[in-house]
């Protein structure tokens, strides 16, 4: 008797080769590698630049060494240790708050 084709039939899948599968993932990685770095570079060329912070201050007459400063618990006042010409002295001063 004749059996049926698709019961016992076996279909042979061809292996690829070793080397065409190493040579594929190198591919990969590379063009994923050469991505990331086009994309790395876009990015930084993108964000906007951090800006610079800028201060200034004016020198007041005074003490030139001041030390220990704290400040009064309503935040209004500074107090500090001072030498004016090798004499320690106390001194107070209005913050800008």
């Amino acid at each position: 008797m004749n059996e049926p084709a698709n019961e016992h039939s076996v279909v042979e899948v061809p292996q690829s080769k070793p080397g065409r599968r190493l040579a594929f993932a190198a591919l990969c990685f590379c063009l994923g590698l050469i991505l990331g770095i086009a994309g790395l570079k876009v990015w930084l060329a993108t964000k906007p630049p951090v800006p610079t912070k800028f201060w200034s201050g004016t020198q007041l007459d005074g003490p030139e060494v001041a030390f220990y400063p704290r400040s009064s618990p309503d935040g209004r006042l500074v107090a500090f240790h001072a030498m004016v010409d090798g004499i320690s002295q106390i001194g107070v001063i209005w913050s800008f708050k």
